[in-house]
């Protein structure tokens, strides 16, 4: 159980380096952001009552990695600026 722990709270790093990387598109991105999110909670409920926890758990990393970067696409000082 610790091993997972260490590994979800991974995602928040991996959620920060993806939008520092990608902080051009985090704008144009928000929509696809909300999709992602609401499709992670809605499988990850699916796969928890089929008790596949593996599914899950990489459903639940990639929510809080894109939550983050959903999160940081409203920062007026996180994104760039296009020329």
């Amino acid at each position: 159980m610790i091993v997972e722990i260490i590994i979800l709270a991974l995602a928040v790093p991996a959620g920060f380096l993806l939008a520092y990387w990608a902080n051009d598109e985090l704008v144009s991105g928000r929509g696809w952001f909300r999709l992602i999110m609401g499709l992670c909670l809605i499988l990850g409920e699916v796969f928890t009552f089929l008790e596949n926890w593996t599914i899950v758990l990489t459903l639940g990393f990639i929510l809080i990695a894109t939550l983050i970067s959903y999160w940081r696409s409203f920062d007026k000082n996180w994104i760039r600026r296009r020329i």
